[in-house]
């Protein structure tokens, strides 16, 4: 999708988001880690839905060195074979 990003294809995107990786979501990850899902975002210069998430546990967490921190990637990264939910 190329230039402006349509209110009605965000809010599609934004729902698509919300129904796979609702918030609170706990995850792992196929190679370890569990993560939080906090929220969702949409990238307007790809046009494509984010998952907002914190990192909760893991090979190498530190608490302290994580505080704060939120990642984002983008929704077609959070596939069944990569991530299951917890919870």
């Amino acid at each position: 999708m190329a230039g402006k990003v349509r209110r009605e294809d965000i809010r599609e995107m934004i729902q698509e988001a919300r129904r796979l990786w609702p918030i609170g979501t706990v995850m792992s990850h196929y190679k370890g880690g569990t993560y939080l899902v906090v929220g969702h975002g949409i990238d307007t210069e790809r046009a494509e839905a984010n998952v907002s998430y914190v990192r909760k546990a893991g090979p190498g967490y530190c608490a302290i060195m994580e505080m704060g921190i939120i990642y984002h990637r983008p929704l077609s990264l959070f596939t069944k074979d990569r991530f299951t939910e917890i919870r």
